[in-house]
């Protein structure tokens, strides 16, 4: 003897997942209201000020402009602590997906490009970088 059973969908609540877009915020960051006194950006103090507000942003997934507009960058030292550092605590695909800068002169982007570059390469592999530096830095004494 053999039983059939027959399965209704009708019968049986069915969950339905749709992919609904998900609406991120855009922060734009005037950096030269962050630093003091604008409009150079060279202290490591303004540097962490600038780390402090995009950090928890793009943590959260959403995503900051950085608006340089009237900011003088006369090195790459505040650009490696505000954003070379976000490279050790957020992988780089977040990073580069959540960051975007505007308001650069091209030398200064061309920095910005650098300094993420070389947070990738340098996170991908801390104590190798961090022995060559200690061999340099032995040399010199």
């Amino acid at each position: 003897m053999s039983v059939s059973h027959s399965l209704h969908v009708a019968d049986y609540p069915v969950e339905v997942a749709v992919a609904l877009p998900i609406e991120r915020k855009e922060h734009v960051i005037q950096v030269r209201d962050v630093i003091e006194p604008p409009p150079i950006f060279i202290t490591a103090e303004d540097a962490q000020k600038l780390q402090d507000v995009i950090y928890p942003l793009i943590r959260q997934g959403e995503d900051v402009v950085l608006d340089f507009t009237g900011v003088d960058i006369p090195g790459t030292a505040g650009m490696h602590i505000a954003i070379g550092q976000l490279y050790g605590v957020l992988p780089a695909e977040v990073i580069q997906r959540h960051l975007t800068t505007t308001g650069l002169e091209p030398l200064d982007q061309a920095l910005f490009l650098d300094v993420c570059d070389t947070a990738i390469q340098y996170y991908k592999d801390p104590e190798f970088y961090d022995r060559i530096w200690e061999e340099i830095l032995s040399e010199d004494e």
